[in-house]
């Protein structure tokens, strides 16, 4: 898994946990668990997160989250970390992502693991009447992502009317 995947399931985990500055982060070998990635790269990632204050932590140490993750992901948004731009006549997105186990098909499909974690984000984009413009959901399982999307029609669109 490459370093930008397991800071994303990192913050991922994170917002999951509901975890706040001054919370302790698991060790770096069960967090290399969880994400199926290398210990060396959770640690690089961990490394990076400390030199801008949004974790904080000697090395040996307790890592814990710093008073800059909030700031963190508010800039991260501001980035544009969405994966895609929004389809015109959008007026609300509504963005979720959660760590989640590999399950059998998927296993089967990419050649991993059911052991591993993967990190599922799901957007929606709505219009000014609340009809789903597009519905996002991507999958990263090995550091590559998978995107699915669904655009409904006008016909699907009529029907919810």
């Amino acid at each position: 898994m490459r370093s930008d995947a397991v800071e994303e399931a990192l913050r991922a985990y994170i917002r999951e946990q509901g975890l706040r500055a001054g919370d302790a982060l698991p060790p770096v070998a069960q967090l290399a668990g969880l994400f199926g990635a290398n210990k060396n790269t959770v640690s690089r990632v961990l490394g990076r997160l400390k030199d801008t204050g949004e974790l904080t932590g000697k090395a040996g140490g307790t890592t814990r989250l710093g008073a800059a993750e909030a700031d963190a992901e508010r800039a991260a948004r501001r980035r544009g970390a969405c994966p895609q731009s929004p389809p015109p006549g959008t007026v609300r997105i509504i963005t979720g992502s959660r760590t989640r186990q590999v399950n059998g098909q998927e296993a089967r499909d990419f050649g991993i693991s059911t052991d591993r974690v993967c990190l599922e984000t799901e957007q929606t984009f709505y219009d000014a009447e609340g009809d789903v413009l597009r519905h996002t959901v991507t999958v990263d399982f090995i550091g590559q992502p998978h995107v699915t999307r669904h655009a409904p029609g006008p016909d699907e669109l009529a029907h919810r009317a």
